[in-house]
């Protein structure tokens, strides 16, 4: 299970993720959907390290991501 708790994200010093939550169960598909600059891009970069500096617990299983 992949578990996002209180997700913020920050380009610089400009927050642009505001508290995201989700909660993904073993062997199930989601989309994130949205309007243009909604922030589906960002999530995901989020999500994977990719992106700007972020906050917030993310697990998958048991296991607590490190957030940098």
């Amino acid at each position: 299970m992949l578990t996002v708790e209180k997700l913020d994200a920050f380009y610089g010093k400009k927050q642009v993720l505001f508290g995201i939550d989700m909660a993904l169960a073993e062997r199930r598909i989601a989309a994130v959907i949205g309007p243009n600059g909604a922030g589906k891009s960002t999530v995901l970069r989020a999500l994977f390290g990719l992106g700007p500096q972020r906050e917030g617990t993310i697990r998958l299983g048991d296991e607590v991501m490190p957030i940098d």
